[in-house]
């Protein structure tokens, strides 16, 4: 006696949205770094030092405001 056979059909259009948003999330993606290699090369950078003191303030800003919330 055979084994039974199924056969299933796919739907292809959750997979071409889904396809399509990752080219597009790719697209931007790639459009940030262009941007930031083309302000690089135009001089616009930050020392180390600036970004990590830029950044000690968010987290301080942000902690006082966690405080404030309990």
């Amino acid at each position: 006696m055979s084994e039974p056979t199924s056969t299933f059909r796919v739907d292809p259009s959750p997979k071409a949205a889904t396809g399509n948003a990752a080219t597009a999330v790719d697209v931007r993606i790639r459009e940030q770094i262009q941007a930031g290699l083309d302000a690089a090369n135009a001089g616009h950078l930050m020392s180390a030092a600036d970004v990590e003191a830029r950044f000690t303030a968010r987290r301080a800003a942000t902690k006082r405001r966690l405080e404030a919330l309990k």
